[in-house]
């Protein structure tokens, strides 16, 4: 029954278990070369210094109480207060240091695979970075018995042999259990070793035997953990390291960035670059050269579609988590926290940038103050101005029509394509869309998010607000009782509380939507943007979330 289920929770059991726990030391022999023993205390606290290890070394730590151990290798580095141990390889970088003292044990050592009748493993132990962060009483006499028959005779050096073997038994047993129990842990550990090795191919199979778990089990747990599918992240990972090629080698062929970062292909990267920043690999470089400020974050949208990521910018990611996260690298300044116009005009005047684009909401005062740092594109702003004329005349001022035309034509077949997806009978239904902000309880009109599940994917709506944002409060849900709301939540404190009451309401716990399960809750991310950009965000969002 036990056995039954751990297969049932996405374990192997048995041998098959260890074996994949440890992937691929079945087969593993091992001689011990050498051994040391130093114990360093609160006056001596360790070299901290880098050496190359010239073979496998397995190195165990026993911090005194309140004391920590350093650990690089490298370049990754991690610390630890209770007892642990870790082997590296041979050619490793690596370097120990200690806060309050240790004892530590060194045991270097070869390793050898026989062949074996079956499938040859997929993994060698340099590619298996075995840390244990908790160590158990057997690990601790083994070490003292090693240390004491080392300085024997021969025989006692032969038993070391068997000693050894025990050791290294017992730390890749305690990998076994330390992954049933906590198998977060092991995840933690892949995602360090998808961190290192982004670049070659990794598969599922691959990802999977390391973490000791069945491929289903690790994609579910790993997308329970850092919400995407492992190959998402190794591609998140390789496009961000792409940017850094772009922005740190201006004269790198984009061909080579892409082979460099992980892409034999480098159309596919080009397509994979552009559906995460918006822009191509190109544009991008080119972007970096030119310096944009937008003034104000809900004009970032515009720049975006244009193939211009802004030096400067508002990233709040109360507000804009989604540029916060993709475009934080490439915003050399950050005006988030800039309310004092005449600071902003003096840290634009450092940037020197090449335009600036605002909202006409500001005065005409301070419009003048900017026009005499560099070209402003002033963007209308009120519910008669359509995104698309917003778009069309950022454009012109640019000089890009053609490519703003082509972008619109490009958004509209996403459009259709996305409509098609979703049933004809979940559109007919008629929707409401609500959002919690940290300014209120607001009824979503036409705009924002509205324009593009209304206008553009053609939900039938529920209810149209005098406003684009238009206040509300609970009670007023009852009149209008639509099929389905979409609910859209700030993360702030007022936000949270604004939902408990709503949820807690007479008014909430009546709606057909509510009774019927279709309420759907998202975050902020861009629902409430109303840029290009932001609306080609909203599509690919409302396709995952209706379709």
């Amino acid at each position: 029954m036990r056995n039954e289920r751990l297969q049932n929770a996405g374990y192997a059991t048995g041998r098959g278990a260890l074996e994949l726990a440890v992937a691929g030391w079945s087969d593993l022999s091992v001689k011990l070369w050498d051994l040391r023993r130093a114990c360093f205390d609160e006056e001596s606290p360790g070299p901290d210094e880098t050496t190359r290890s010239e073979r496998y070394m397995l190195n165990v730590f026993y911090p005194n109480d309140g004391a920590s151990v350093r650990c690089g290798i490298n370049g990754e580095r991690l610390e630890r207060r209770q007892p642990f141990s870790v082997v590296c390889e041979p050619g490793d970088e690596v370097c120990f240091g200690f806060s309050g003292g240790c004892t530590v044990w060194t045991f270097f050592f070869q390793a050898d695979w026989a062949s074996s009748a079956g499938p040859a493993p997929h993994l060698r132990l340099p590619e298996q970075r075995l840390v244990i962060p908790h160590l158990d009483r057997d690990v601790q006499r083994l070490c003292l018995s090693l240390s004491t028959h080392w300085n024997g005779d021969e025989l006692d050096r032969f038993r070391c042999q068997a000693l050894f073997q025990e050791l290294l038994y017992v730390l890749l047993r305690q990998t076994h259990e330390t992954v049933k129990l906590d198998p977060r842990m092991a995840i933690e550990e892949t995602r360090r070793y998808m961190d290192r090795h982004f670049a070659v191919k990794l598969s599922i199979e691959h990802l999977a035997r390391r973490t000791g778990t069945s491929e289903g089990y690790f994609m579910q747990l790993f997308r329970k953990v850092y919400g995407c599918s492992p190959l998402d992240y190794i591609a998140e990972r390789r496009l961000e390291e792409a940017q850094r090629w772009l922005r740190r080698a201006p004269n790198m062929p984009v061909r080579d960035v892409s082979r460099t970062v992980g892409y034999e292909d480098e159309g596919y990267f080009s397509r994979r670059f552009k559906q995460k920043l918006g822009i191509t690999p190109s544009a991008y470089r080119t972007s970096n050269h030119y310096r944009a400020v937008a003034l104000n974050y809900h004009t970032i949208g515009y720049l975006l579609a244009l193939q211009i990521i802004p030096s400067g910018a508002r990233l709040d990611p109360r507000y804009v988590r989604e540029y916060h996260d993709r475009y934080a690298d490439d915003v050399a300044v950050r005006l988030d926290h800039l309310q004092d116009p005449g600071i902003v005009l003096q840290t634009l005047a450092r940037h020197e940038p090449d335009l600036i684009v605002v909202r006409e909401n500001i005065g005409s005062h301070q419009i003048a103050e900017l026009k005499r740092l560099a070209p402003v594109l002033v963007l209308p702003w009120h519910d008669t101005v359509h995104w698309r004329t917003m778009f069309r005349l950022a454009a012109t001022f640019l000089h890009k029509e053609t490519q703003a035309e082509r972008w619109l034509q490009q958004y509209d077949r996403r459009a259709e394509h996305v409509r098609r997806r979703i049933p004809a009978a979940v559109r007919r239904e008629s929707l409401l869309i609500v959002g919690a902000t940290d300014q209120g309880m607001v009824l979503v009109g036409r705009r924002h998010a509205g324009s593009v599940m209304y206008e553009d994917l053609g939900f039938a709506p529920a209810f149209t607000p005098p406003t684009a944002l238009h206040p509300m409060q609970p009670e007023q849900l009852a009149s209008i009782d639509a099929d389905r709301i979409l609910l859209i939540a700030d993360s702030g404190t007022a936000a949270r509380h604004d939902l408990q009451t709503l949820y807690r309401s007479s008014a909430w716990r009546t709606l057909r939507a509510v009774h019927s399960r279709k309420v759907h809750r998202v975050d902020r991310g861009l629902w409430f943007e109303y840029t290009p950009h932001a609306h080609l965000w909203v599509l690919q969002a409302a396709a995952a979330l209706f379709s």
